[in-house]
């Protein structure tokens, strides 16, 4: 009776792909996070924004239009309940206004531009790179001590660390920065499920404890690092700032 033998070089691969199939997602996700933020990193040509009745949905829809010509994709997404209803921004969302688009440069990196778009006083607004996309709300809504509320899901087997993060930080678009001082800690493997009742923050906390690290909350971001530095960095944050050049007793 003839066999049929698998090479064990196939079979080796075979099994590692099935246990690493979640972990190339968390890859492709990081790459499709760079690739986003590269995109807005390109210069814009601004000519055609110039008209004076264009509204805030069309500026978002035309720099799409002119990266989709390039063979690109740039996706927007508005967070229409962000913006409170009756207010001059919500009009300017829902295209009862018109965007007010500066006269600038003829060229700009697409970042700036949405900057200056966005952080107008009636608007106030900002961009998140979250969940592949662009999504534009209010500026308070994209705070460390908001976005740690966000709500999470994940089923992670065995996989290390800064792939969680990753994936936390996908679909949150919160920025949660790894220390180097973390070594090989961020290569923790992590088991845990997170079935959309559990806050970032708390998912933060689990799987920092698992690494034996330690989270930091900073006015703009989010730091994973050792806990002794994550010590040493609590202490400077509640040590009142010194004046530098000021001499002992000067003043006095």
């Amino acid at each position: 009776m003839n066999q049929r033998f698998i090479p064990l070089s196939v079979l080796v691969g075979i099994l590692w792909l099935g246990f690493h199939e979640s972990a190339f997602a968390r890859s492709e996700k990081e790459a499709e996070t760079f690739a986003l933020l590269r995109l807005l990193d390109e210069n814009l040509d601004l000519k055609d924004f110039q008209d004076q009745g264009i509204t805030f949905k069309g500026v978002l829809d035309l720099i799409s239009e002119k990266f989709s010509a390039k063979g690109k994709e740039l996706l927007f997404r508005i967070n229409y309940p962000a913006f409170k209803k009756g207010t001059t921004a919500r009009s300017i969302v829902d295209g009862e206004l018109p965007a007010k688009v500066p006269a600038t440069a003829r060229r700009l990196p697409v970042r700036t531009f949405l900057r200056m778009i966005l952080e107008q006083e009636d608007l106030d607004a900002t961009f998140l790179i979250r969940n592949g996309m662009v999504e534009i709300l209010t500026a308070k809504q994209t705070t460390p001590a908001c976005l740690l509320q966000s709500k999470v899901t994940g089923a992670f087997y065995r996989e290390t660390l800064e792939d969680v993060l990753q994936e936390l930080s996908f679909q949150t678009g919160a920025s949660l920065v790894l220390d180097c001082r973390a070594g090989d800690l961020a290569k923790t493997p992590i088991r845990a499920m997170f079935r959309n009742d559990v806050t970032l923050e708390a998912a933060l906390c689990m799987v920092t404890e698992m690494a034996q690290l330690k989270m930091v909350v900073l006015p703009g971001g989010i730091l994973i690092t050792t806990p002794a530095h994550a010590n040493c960095m609590q202490k400077d944050m509640l040590t009142p700032a010194k004046t530098l050049g000021k001499k002992p007793n000067q003043g006095k």
